[in-house]
């Protein structure tokens, strides 16, 4: 899936390079350690309630082994330009379609009922 943020296109992958940092940066805490697990399903959860800030941050795992990134400000725009231009619906559901296409991403979420 590509994107276009102020005039750059990007690519975003959908496989270990996004699931690891899915777990690195989301994953599920006990006793205040990140332990590396279960992002997906917290993403996935947010995503079932269309939540911007969970669109922005599926995004950066799917932006995670491309060697340019946007900065967070960037993204913050590119999601809110997506909003006002009516446009955040259908890219929000291409996104969530390309994460059920990748059977490595949908075992992420086994058993949790978010995918």
């Amino acid at each position: 899936m590509k994107i276009k943020i102020n005039d750059t296109d990007y690519e975003l992958h959908f496989g270990w390079a996004f699931l690891r940092h899915a777990n690195k940066h989301y994953g599920l805490e006990a006793e205040g350690v990140n332990t590396q697990t279960g992002g997906m399903v917290i993403l996935m959860a947010g995503a079932s309630m269309k939540d911007p800030d969970s669109f922005l941050k599926l995004v950066k795992c799917g932006l995670a082994s491309e060697q340019s990134q946007p900065t967070n400000s960037e993204l913050e725009g590119y999601v809110e330009k997506l909003i006002e231009d009516g446009k955040y619906q259908e890219t929000f559901d291409q996104l969530i379609e390309e994460i059920k296409k990748r059977p490595i991403l949908n075992q992420a979420t086994a058993g949790s009922g978010v995918i």
